[in-house]
């Protein structure tokens, strides 16, 4: 604003002088003409005075530097000039300085003389013998003028433009000053023009309004980027080149890389899946789409929307979901499904079988009781399995309300103990309780499953004449054995349905292989922990720790 002003002050201060300058100069020129002028109107006045008074006297008698003396005769010959030969002149009859002297008795005009190749000023006056006397002199123009006064002229105009700068530059500096001071300040207080007052005013209120503006924008910024940093979904924004502009740490998380690696990188970089790309290109023609895709041991699910910059493609938003528990669970649910269909079809063919013997007369009479007994035994093997699968989805209701009272840990490991005292007979196995007695709170019938569960596996699992032992320490009970163990690529396998370490020697214990399904339910039900200590061909602990004790 100030070389604005400064240089429109330095461009007014020049024109202004030239046009002072070239005033002045037509003005001098004008006084300057004009003076010569009636210079020579009164020199002419004297002239034809003094040839009137003697008519007699020779022209050659009078001598007027730098004028030229003319006589013409009223039928415009010339009859005298003291500057050129009268023989080399033309009739001056039609001179309008003779014509306006013949008829009104003075006459003027100006013009170039080619005779002399000067600029005259003619001024003529009729004699007393009726002839014409003009006399003529030279008149400046503004060049010649100009030319003789332009050193005077230039210097004069250098000191003039040299001293407008100086007050040039003061007045701006007058001028912008106060309002340095306002816009300094608050912009309202201190205002030394009133007709800035509105003006500040009105910046001061949109410098308010923009203030609030981007508090607002940084407040919501901030929202935004804590709910997508702490979000577990995985966000991803492209361009419409699918380069990624933004990612949350979720998706840093679920691809295994630093958040700076996603800079200025097309997502077929980051992934590779020709599935996801061929999605996203899908997207990019205006389709929404979602679609599953796994990363190591992960499953997510994506789902993929386009973003429009009015009626433009601006890009396309990705959502990513960690559905790996579903897909497991799905996963289970299969295989849960196979598995009971395969463990109840095994009963029910050997039941059918042996009824088939029976009712077809083909068994003997000494056999249809053995085969009898058999059928019972499946059928209890199978009325078994469906108890523990009928255990398993109560269980599974997680919003189904069980009632919980004081339970003596130690009572229920010795009915435990009591119920199961003859099948650890027939293998010679010893069974031990040993602690102090405690007290929670939970559900009697499902803390009894639990004990029962872990004390029948450790029975059924352990080796000829092996050792079970029940230790109860406070808010804990452990069941230890002596039996098979569980190798170590197991361990996190073994509380799935249906999941035996050993199939051949499953098939001997007859089991359902439920009972650690059960158990793992129950703990999650109690609000328990379980922690398994395992060595294969030694022996397994199952521990189970309690929060709700009193």
């Amino acid at each position: 604003m100030y070389q604005k002003i400064y240089k429109s002050m330095r461009l007014l201060s020049l024109s202004v002088l030239i046009l002072s300058v070239l005033v002045t100069l037509i003005a001098c020129f004008m006084a300057f003409t004009g003076k010569i002028k009636n210079e020579i109107q009164e020199e002419t006045r004297l002239i034809s005075t003094f040839l009137n008074t003697y008519p007699a006297i020779s022209m050659s008698e009078i001598n007027y530097p730098d004028k030229r003396i003319t006589i013409i005769s009223p039928q415009g010959e010339v009859l005298y000039d003291d500057s050129v030969q009268v023989a080399d002149m033309d009739n001056h009859a039609s001179r309008p300085e003779v014509l306006q002297a013949l008829k009104n008795g003075s006459g003027s005009s100006e013009r170039f003389s080619v005779s002399t190749g000067q600029n005259l000023y003619y001024y003529a006056v009729r004699l007393a013998n009726g002839n014409v006397l003009r006399v003529a002199g030279v008149t400046h123009n503004a060049f010649l003028l100009f030319a003789e006064t332009v050193g005077a002229v230039l210097l004069l105009l250098a000191l003039i433009f040299w001293f407008s700068l100086v007050w040039a530059k003061r007045l701006t500096k007058k001028i912008i000053e106060p309002i340095e001071q306002s816009y300094q300040t608050d912009g309202r207080s201190g205002v030394v023009y009133a007709e800035l007052e509105p003006f500040l005013n009105r910046i001061s209120s949109q410098e308010d309004e923009i203030t609030r503006q981007m508090d607002k924008v940084t407040a919501h910024k901030l929202r935004l980027s804590a709910i997508t940093e702490n979000m577990n979904e995985g966000l991803i924004i492209l361009d419409n080149n699918a380069c990624i502009l933004s990612a949350n740490e979720s998706v840093a998380k679920a691809f295994g890389i630093e958040r700076s690696e996603f800079k200025n990188k097309k997502i077929s970089e980051i992934c590779k899946d020709k599935w996801l790309i061929a999605n996203i290109r899908k997207v990019e023609q205006g389709e929404k789409s979602n679609m599953l895709l796994h990363i190591g041991e992960k499953t997510y699910q994506i789902f993929m929307s386009p973003v429009y910059d009015k009626e433009n493609h601006g890009g396309v938003i990705l959502l990513m979901f960690d559905v790996s528990e579903k897909a497991q669970a799905e996963q289970l649910r299969k295989e849960f499904s196979a598995n009971v269909s395969h463990e109840l079809k095994t009963p029910l063919t050997t039941i059918r079988g042996y009824a088939q013997l029976i009712n077809s007369g083909i068994a003997k009479e000494d056999d249809i009781i053995g085969f009898t007994r058999k059928i019972e035994k499946e059928s209890s093997r199978l009325i078994t399995l469906i108890e523990d699968i009928i255990e398993l989805s109560n269980l599974d209701e997680e919003s189904t309300e069980y009632e919980k009272q004081n339970i003596s840990l130690k009572t229920v490991a010795k009915d435990v103990m009591e119920r199961l005292q003859i099948r650890a007979k027939e293998r010679g196995i010893q069974m031990q309780l040993t602690g102090e007695d405690t007290i929670i709170s939970g559900n009697l019938s499902h803390i009894t499953e639990l004990v029962y569960n872990l004390t029948d596996n450790a029975i059924k699992y352990n080796k000829e004449n092996g050792k079970v032992e029940i230790a109860i320490k406070p808010n804990q009970i452990a069941v230890r054995d002596t039996g098979i163990g569980i190798p170590d690529i197991y361990r996190e396998r073994i509380f799935e349905r249906f999941f035996r370490v050993d199939k051949s020697h499953s098939k001997k214990v007859n089991g359902t292989g439920l009972g650690l399904s059960i158990v793992k339910h129950i703990v999650k039900q109690s609000n328990a922990e379980i922690q398994v200590e395992s060595t294969e061909g030694k022996g397994s602990c199952f521990t189970v720790t309690f929060s709700g004790s009193r």
